[in-house]
């Protein structure tokens, strides 16, 4: 019985951990999505929830971000209309230490057209309707 129990505690957190797939990069950060974190909020409106990490490679700017500090950000989608809202954002250190988090109130904005934004959000539509 004991065994079974240890068995289950070490597997279990490897279902809950997050599998960041990486979709783009800049002079600074990498960007990751997790498809395992993709929830549909109205299948109607189309409407979806996802999760990006954005890990900093460099440090360009002299500012309080270090290399290998991170963003997580909580989009809203909206898949019928094009529209992105930023929810949450937290910023951690490399050590995972919660550094800054802010949630604001959900407003919409259309996508930039050609932007990571834009070609992330359709991918994620794509994969939550389909």
């Amino acid at each position: 019985m004991i065994k079974k129990l240890l068995y289950c505690l070490l597997i279990l957190p490897s279902f809950a951990q997050a599998e960041w797939e990486f979709y783009s990069e800049d002079n600074e950060r990498n960007y990751y999505f997790d498809y395992n974190r993709v929830k549909v909020t109205d299948i109607n409106l189309r409407y979806i929830t996802y999760w990006t990490k954005s890990i900093y490679h460099s440090d360009l700017v002299k500012d309080t971000i270090y290399v290998n500090d991170y963003y997580l950000t909580l989009y809203y989608g909206n898949c019928s209309e094009s529209t992105l809202a930023i929810k949450t954002l937290a910023l951690y250190n490399k050590k995972g230490d919660l550094r800054y988090q802010n949630t604001v109130p959900t407003k919409y904005n259309p996508v930039l057209p050609d932007s990571r934004g834009e070609v992330l959000l359709e991918k994620l539509c794509r994969y939550a309707f389909n």
